[in-house]
């Protein structure tokens, strides 16, 4: 159920005589912390997927796993969007197919990856120049990607359609993540590579009011990204948990935007190439990056599957729960008691190294 609340309450905080906003202290405390976040996240450039037990030292929990496939779920964490209606996701793919740029945006086709083929271009670039790998495996991994990005913008054009979610106005192009490195493995000599970059940016349309345009209500956001990469071991991809940190800080950057609230979260729908595509809640709470993935869903396919249709509502989707007020602590603590990762908190950022792919 959506709840925002109507009037901006200042709670004071006793100290030196005066009454401290604090919202917007509160804000400027997680502004802090993403930004530690994601000078760390930078800095594991080498890690492209982290396992629940990685992610204490970067101050995330993973959560508990988002139900994408229900209307109505039932949810141990907090809850911040549902998927968008049916209906508006049969109009948007009845209208992309229908336009005259039909050719480009209806939903791609790929030939088979021929694995032979590649087990042979590795085996006679093995002992070529450095430079000429490079350029094999950047030409390679740049097709994975870009295959990604064709499903992942046919389901962006299709939400787009009867939409409430519009461009967001406060991420600039320049700005936005990416990641294109390859390196080659000391021990095995194999190629290894985080070769990513972001897609969309969306926020709430704002009412026709001045006020609400200046000041929106909804303070949620939605973001994509295209990853050359999959989750083979069930965990977060460093370009999921870095495009949902971005996101998150701009979200919060703006002081004089969302000041009524106390969380503003942020969904991101990771497309891993031609295969698989996962969406991800995240949001700040007592200075923790508390991320929600859901099940992985298959889009290696040549029709658009159930599993697609599911993609465009969530791209569709419906901002909901209460973001003006924080988990109460005593409920903070006892889920994190049963979250795995809740005991790795306090572990150094020196107990992680990079890992040599």
């Amino acid at each position: 159920m959506v709840s925002f609340a109507k009037n901006h309450t200042v709670i004071p905080i006793e100290g030196r005589g005066r009454k401290v906003d604090r919202p917007r202290t509160l804000r400027e405390s997680q502004l802090h912390r993403l930004e530690e976040v994601e000078k760390s996240l930078d800095k594991f450039y080498m890690t492209t997927e982290f396992d629940d037990n990685m992610l204490g030292p970067f101050h995330i929990i993973r959560g508990s796993p988002f139900n994408i496939d229900d209307d109505d779920p039932i949810d141990l964490d907090r809850r911040f969007f549902l998927p968008g209606p049916v209906e508006d996701m049969e109009r948007g793919i009845e209208v992309a197919n229908e336009t005259d740029f039909t050719d480009y945006i209806r939903w791609p086709q790929f030939e088979p990856i021929d694995d032979g083929f590649r087990r042979e271009e590795d085996k006679n670039y093995a002992d070529a120049p450095r430079h000429e790998r490079l350029n094999l495996y950047y030409s390679r991994l740049d097709s994975d990607a870009k295959e990604g990005a064709h499903r992942g913008f046919f389901c962006q054009q299709a939400a787009e359609v009867t939409s409430s979610w519009r461009h967001h106005s406060y991420i600039g192009e320049s700005t936005r993540p990416a990641f294109y490195d390859i390196w080659f493995s000391h021990q095995t000599g194999q190629a290894c590579a985080d070769f990513w970059r972001s897609g969309e940016y969306y926020r709430w349309l704002p009412g026709s009011d001045e006020m609400d345009f200046l000041h929106p209500s909804v303070p949620h956001a939605v973001a994509t990204l295209y990853d050359s990469s999959r989750p083979h071991a069930q965990g977060m991809l460093r370009s999921e948990l870095r495009v949902a940190v971005y996101l998150l800080k701009e979200q919060i950057r703006q002081k004089d935007v969302y000041v009524d609230h106390c969380i503003c979260p942020v969904l991101v729908i990771g497309f891993h190439g031609r295969f698989s595509a996962r969406i991800t809640q995240a949001y700040v709470e007592n200075d923790i990056v508390i991320v929600r993935p859901s099940r992985l869903i298959d889009i290696d396919t040549p029709v658009i599957s159930p599993e697609v249709r599911l993609i465009i509502r969530w791209l569709n989707s419906r901002p909901v729960g209460d973001t003006r007020s924080l988990t109460p602590e005593s409920e903070q603590l006892d889920r994190r008691a049963t979250t795995p990762v809740g005991n790795t908190a306090a572990r150094s950022m020196a107990s992680l190294t990079i890992e040599d792919q």
